[in-house]
């Protein structure tokens, strides 16, 4: 967890995953192995165990994109991340600002330079 959160200023975010992963899996391990487990305690488990891995997607999708909180045009912390498949080799993701639609999609140019034009005509 240290990897995905270093660092004094990811203290308490790291604190509280690791208080989640703490939690949880002695709850799915009791569940496994209780004769009087029912079906609320097996939802609820099994909710644990999402916010788990939705934890950890949100952490590596923070990581692959550099850290990256802010748009880089506008500052806004509305970024929306997508996968692209016809990114060459096998795919990738790339990030997308909802207010002002700026991207860091590899094959699609900045709207800015779109609309500047060829600086040599």
């Amino acid at each position: 967890m240290g990897h995905l959160c270093p660092g004094e200023r990811n203290a308490e975010l790291r604190h509280y995953v690791n208080a989640t992963f703490e939690k949880t899996w002695p709850l799915v391990n009791w569940l496994t192995h209780h004769r009087n487990a029912n079906k609320t305690a097996a939802l609820i488990a099994t909710e644990a165990v999402d916010t788990i891995v939705k934890h950890y997607a949100r952490l590596l999708s923070r990581e692959r994109s550099g850290g990256t909180d802010q748009c880089p045009r506008c500052a806004s912390r509305n970024l929306r991340t997508f996968f692209d498949i016809a990114i060459a080799p096998d795919g990738a993701y790339f990030e997308a600002c909802g207010p002002c639609g700026c991207d860091s999609h590899p094959g699609e140019p900045d709207e800015d330079v779109e609309e500047q034009g060829d600086p040599t005509s």
